[in-house]
């Protein structure tokens, strides 16, 4: 007999080994937003990184906490897609870490919205912790 617990727990086994297998087909240095969707209707988010990735990720991240917010990192995601690949339902959006870290030296990643403060703070009370640096690396998206 199968549970629902043990169902949920192989579906994220199977996912988790498919984030792994297409993470190879990447270049180096890309941080990888994996997006299963799932029976209820919502989307379950795995993080992935290739070659070189976890480390830059985790070093643009202590360079730019307390310094950038949620805005910035919407700005430098933006900047730095460089692919989407749907495999079957499954969709996969590619971010080039290289040009994150180019970004993040400036004190504001310009935007639209760079000088709307009203656009900062409501970011800041739509979620917990939105109002903050997301991260591209794996200490603090692992946190999520």
């Amino acid at each position: 007999m199968i549970t629902a617990t043990s169902t949920r727990t192989d579906a994220r086994r199977i996912q988790q080994a498919a984030a792994a297998e297409w993470a190879d087909e990447f270049g180096p240095r890309r941080l990888l937003d994996f997006r299963f969707p799932m029976p209820d209707g919502g989307i379950r988010t795995l993080w992935g990184w290739t070659a070189g990735g976890e480390p830059l990720g985790d070093r643009i991240d202590a360079d730019v906490i307390g310094r950038l917010d949620a805005a910035d990192w919407l700005a430098a995601l933006g900047r730095s897609h460089v692919d989407t690949q749907e495999r079957g339902r499954n969709t996969v959006l590619v971010y080039d870490l290289a040009v994150v870290a180019d970004l993040v030296k400036a004190d504001r990643i310009p935007t639209p919205w760079s000088d709307d403060d009203q656009c900062r703070r409501g970011l800041a009370e739509f979620g917990h912790g939105l109002g903050a640096w997301v991260g591209v690396g794996p200490r603090l998206l692992a946190r999520r």
